[in-house]
């Protein structure tokens, strides 16, 4: 089976929706370098390269705590590096580094209900 997730985050999310082990293929956002995610039972099991690291784009909401700034605000980076290049360039993006580890845990943690309405699958196929 092969399908789509909305971004990279989304794409994490195909394994909470699924229940089923899945390989991501995305492409770092600055340099276009492959980033390949391969779950095993919710977690992840391998992570080429070894250094990628997650960028959970985030926005303030009016009551002062943060939320996710949607799929066009995420993304996978080979390493730290590439991201912080990424950011200087990008200066309005705002969010933080985190492990690829945590982005799939956290789509792990949602109950079925959340994970249908924030993961869209298939929806954003490229064209």
């Amino acid at each position: 089976l092969q399908t789509w997730g909305c971004c990279s985050h989304c794409a994490l999310g195909v394994a909470a929706r699924t229940g089923k082990d899945i390989e991501v293929r995305e492409k770092d956002r600055l340099t276009g370098k492959p980033v390949i995610v391969k779950t095993f039972d919710g977690k992840v099991a391998s992570l080429t390269p070894p250094t990628a690291v997650a960028w959970f784009g985030q926005r303030p909401k009016p009551d002062g705590t943060w939320a996710s700034a949607g799929c066009f605000h995420q993304g996978f980076f080979t390493d730290a590096d590439s991201l912080k290049k990424w950011v200087q360039a990008n200066p309005y993006e705002t969010g933080r580094l985190i492990p690829i580890s945590q982005a799939l845990a956290d789509k792990m943690k949602l109950s079925p209900e959340q994970i249908q309405k924030a993961c869209k699958i298939g929806e954003c196929s490229p064209k």
